[in-house]
């Protein structure tokens, strides 16, 4: 016990390398944070538009579905949410595996794109298919 309280006492602090080497890894720690909630903060933006695009694209469908005569108009519009831009494209897909039963059901397939801009269309934000009646424009 006497040798502990000696070691105790004769230390005097720490010494320069000592210090240089906590300084050190509590530098990379913290790096490694930093990359960690950089990347976080990306994806979670990523992440927004894309639920914010189909959010666009129900809102589209949903519209045409009380009136079918809103498809020109909604097709290639600007919808501006969260102080960004989304252009819907809206296909009405007319033949598919499934015709002869949308057919019997009076149903028509359309497919809404969202888009964020009208001059690059390669990467969609969102795709949605959905089907309105045939013949029920208003």
């Amino acid at each position: 016990m006497k040798r502990f309280k000696k070691i105790i006492q004769n230390h005097k602090g720490f010494s320069l390398i000592e210090v240089l080497a906590a300084i050190v890894i509590l530098t990379i720690v913290l790096t490694s944070f930093i990359g960690f909630f950089s990347q976080s903060i990306i994806l979670s933006t990523q992440t927004e538009d894309e639920l914010t695009a189909v959010t666009v694209a129900e809102n589209v469908l949903t519209e045409i579905k009380e009136d079918q005569s809103q498809i020109d108009a909604l097709n290639r519009s600007e919808f501006t949410v969260n102080n960004r831009d989304y252009f819907p494209i809206i296909t009405i897909i007319d033949e598919n595996e499934h015709a002869e039963l949308e057919n019997e059901l009076d149903l028509q397939q359309v497919k809404i794109e969202v888009v964020e801009s009208l001059e690059n269309q390669e990467q969609p934000r969102a795709t949605i298919f959905g089907y309105i009646q045939e013949g029920d424009g208003s």
